[in-house]
Formats: structure tokens, C-alpha cells, sequence
């Protein structure tokens, strides 16, 4: 029987049996002119049988080329070193402590800063994209849509707005801009606002944000935790119109004056300034006359909600 991988000639004695295949090479042995049987040369790849049958030995190519196998090296290398570039940014070191985490917001950073609670700063930029002229301030950790998501306040002197931003990326840990829930041109008494609070109808909890400080509950590697709950009230304070409003949570929409507004802006205010004057809209506590803020003045700034 033929070995595996090898092709001998088979004698038949029917003259119309179909011939060997061409690619098995095969080669007979030669006579000589005294009639004497001669071997052929064996050659490299060759195996020379009983009989003087020279059988020529196939060989399987490799399943991958020289340049196939180098090629794999390069990427193993590159994965692994991608590796050791991602443990290296986005992992907490050993000596820090666990979620939660505190994000912090300053005038020179343009970003949110991602800082443990002893101390470690784990992050310097938690938001993807450009920043460099906004003026974050205050922010929250709250949800929308039903998926959670961090409200940041833009103090821009051209557009003050609120942004929100989804959750945190599992592998890097940042959060990707999702929309602008509230702006000035539409909501003018939102000038160069500074702190925001999230109440929610859930066990009457509530998040709050007083300048540039947020608490964020974050596992370790970034990647946000369920828990939070959509906001049914948005409250924000601006600097510049010396103004607290509030905001429906679903569709941020401007609340109407609270019950008990002309009261309690007589007792904060003069009482000898009449409350009869146009507020702006979502008014919920104004210091002073509607814009009537002075440059010197600095206005409303930190809130905090008590339960």
C-alpha cells in the first residue's frame, strides 16, 4: 500500500484502463542496450521503490507564508501593547479608593476632572470633545431617556446653556455629548448660570451640584451603575439675573411662579419693591428687580438641595 502523500504505478491488464494522473510522476526504470535493468537517478523529492519504481513525494504547503506569520507577530505585539496603553490611562491605581468618584469643573481645565475619594486624580478630561470656550460650572448626575447621564452647566458668555452628556464609555470611561436640554436664547433669564439641583418623585431624592462639584457612581473601570432616576424638576441658578428657575425634568419646559412666590419675594427682597413686574420665564426665586443686575454684584451662586 502507497504511504500517504505518495503515488505508485498500479499494473493493469486492461489495455483501455485510464493512464496515472500527469502530476503523480512516475518514472520506470530503464533498460540498457545489453538488456540489463538500470535505476533512474533519484532526485531530491523522490523515493525509489522495490521493482525500480522512482515515486516522487508531494509535499502540503504551509498553511500560512513566511509574510503571513510575520504579519500576525506585528499585530500580537500591537494588541498587547494597546493593552498595556489602556491600563495605563483608564485604570485606577491600586492605592485609590473605588466609585464613587468626584467630578470636578474649574475656569482653566475646560472639561471635567475625574478625582477618587482620597485624593488620586484618575482623570483629567472626562467629556469627549472640544471645550475651549466653554465655562463649565456646576453639574449632576441624573438620567434621561431612561439611560443615565450627567447634566453640565455652560456658563459660555455668548450662550449659556445646559448639556447633557450619556453615560460613561465602559472602555474609556468619558461621556459623549447628547444634546443642550436648556438655552439662553430661548430661556434669556439664563445668564452665566453656576449650580443645578435634580429632584426626582423617587423616595423624594434629590442631586445637587453647588459651583463645580458632582459626585458620579462609577465602577472601576468607568462604566456607569444603575440606580439613578429620571429628574422631575430641574433647578438652576444664573449669577448674571440673580434668578433660581425651575425646569420641567421630561420636556424642560419653564414651571409657572410657585404658589407662595410674591411672599417669599417680599420677605428675601425690600419689602417696599413691588413683585408686579415681569419675571423672566421659570422663575421659582428672584433676587432684585429682573434684570437689574449689577456688574459688581455676584449674584446667585451656590444650592444645594436638603432632604
Amino acid at each position: 500500500m502507497a504511504s500517504r502523500g505518495e503515488y505508485r504505478a498500479v499494473p493493469s491488464a486492461d489495455p483501455e484502463a485510464r493512464p496515472a494522473p500527469s502530476y503523480g510522476s512516475i518514472s520506470q526504470p530503464t533498460s540498457t542496450s545489453a538488456g540489463a535493468t538500470a535505476a533512474a537517478p533519484v532526485n531530491a523529492g523522490q523515493v525509489q521503490r522495490p521493482g525500480g519504481v522512482i515515486v516522487r513525494r508531494f509535499t502540503k504547503p504551509p498553511l500560512l507564508s513566511r509574510h503571513a506569520k510575520v504579519l500576525l507577530s506585528v499585530l500580537a505585539s500591537v494588541l498587547v501593547l494597546c493593552g498595556l496603553i489602556y491600563h495605563w490611562l483608564f485604570s485606577a491605581g491600586s492605592g485609590c479608593l473605588p466609585a464613587p468618584y468626584l467630578y470636578l469643573s474649574h475656569h482653566g481645565a475646560k472639561n471635567v476632572m475625574k478625582i477618587s475619594r482620597d485624593g488620586c486624580l484618575l482623570k483629567n478630561k472626562v467629556l469627549w470633545g472640544n471645550f475651549k470656550n466653554s465655562d463649565l460650572r456646576g453639574m449632576a448626575v441624573g438620567s434621561y431617556n431612561g439611560q443615565e447621564a450627567l447634566y453640565v452647566l455652560d456658563a459660555r458668555s455668548s450662550s449659556s446653556q445646559l448639556l447633557l452628556f450619556s453615560g460613561c464609555s465602559y472602555f474609556s470611561g468619558m461621556r459623549s455629548f447628547m444634546r443642550p436640554a436648556l438655552e439662553s436664547d430661548r430661556h434669556p433669564g439664563l445668564s452665566h448660570p453656576y449650580a443645578l439641583a435634580l429632584h426626582t418623585s423617587h423616595s423624594s431624592s434629590s442631586t445637587s451640584s453647588s459651583g463645580g462639584v458632582g459626585q458620579a457612581g462609577q465602577g472601576k473601570k468607568g462604566h456607569t451603575r444603575t440606580g439613578h432616576h429620571a429628574p422631575q424638576t430641574v433647578f438652576v441658578t444664573s449669577q448674571h439675573t440673580d434668578v433660581l428657575q425651575w425646569f420641567d425634568g421630561d420636556t424642560f419646559a419653564p414651571k409657572s411662579l410657585p404658589a407662595e412666590f410674591r411672599r417669599t419675594y417680599s420677605s428675601v427682597n425690600n419689602a417696599s419693591t413691588p413683585a408686579n413686574g415681569k419675571f423672566f420665564n421659570g422663575t421659582f426665586l428672584q433676587f432684585g428687580q429682573p434684570g437689574q443686575h449689577k456688574e459688581w454684584e455676584q449674584g446667585v451662586r451656590g444650592k444645594n438641595a436638603v432632604l
